[in-house]
């Protein structure tokens, strides 16, 4: 990928050509040269106007083939360095999970290759640590503070609804208690249990006491 690809308005400084340049210098000719008036193609000055419209394009057309190696260094003198290459992280959602008690679900090893298709592509990742799926469902969500109980179960199973987890003024001791439809498994050793979260604060109230 080109470094300019993400600046497509910037990677063309100017995309005037010839004959515009030319309409250009001939018009600023009534306003310079008033006693200049014979404008056609066959007087010597306006034969020179074209020769400098042509070197004028040119001039912008080099312009234009600065590299990415120049644009590097233009960075570089600037404080701005590019960061070495990472791989890309994506979050995976897994459907359809099968709920065996007498069969339970390997865990999935650190290493393991999956792979999504953009396209005609098929791009593969692999995950960075052993991963246990558990088969189960948020099955209530309930918000505690200062002796009420309010249910926002319904909020959240609904698109463009928000809830706030601990209330409007969040105060302190307030809770947000999940609640699922089945007991984790258990098991002789501990098993470290990751939830994630999508805050979206975008067309929230105003920061302030929440």
């Amino acid at each position: 990928m080109s470094l300019m690809e993400g600046f497509s308005d910037l990677a063309n400084l100017d995309d005037k050509k010839f004959d515009d340049i030319l309409s250009e210098a001939r018009a600023l000719l009534a306003r310079y040269g008033k006693e200049w008036t014979d404008h056609n193609i066959t007087d010597p000055g306006i034969t020179f106007i074209e020769l400098f419209a042509w070197l004028a394009e040119m001039e912008m057309y080099y312009l234009n083939q600065v590299t990415d190696a120049n644009y590097k260094t233009f960075l570089k003198l600037s404080g701005i360095h590019l960061l070495e290459a990472q791989p890309a992280r994506v979050d995976i959602t897994f459907e359809n999970i099968p709920d065996d008690k007498d069969n339970p679900l390997d865990p999935i090893k650190a290493g393991k290759q999956l792979y999504t298709e953009l396209g005609a592509e098929k791009i593969v990742f692999e995950t960075e640590e052993d991963i246990t799926l558990i088969p189960a469902k948020i099955k209530s969500i309930i918000t505690t503070f200062d002796s009420k109980i309010i249910d926002n179960t319904k909020a959240n199973e609904k698109e463009k609804i928000y809830f706030a987890p601990f209330g409007e003024r969040a105060p302190k001791g307030a809770a947000l208690k999940l609640g699922f439809d089945k007991s984790f498994p258990e098991k002789e050793t501990s098993i470290e249990t990751s939830i994630t979260f999508e805050l979206r604060e975008a067309d929230l109230i105003p920061a302030g006491i929440h």
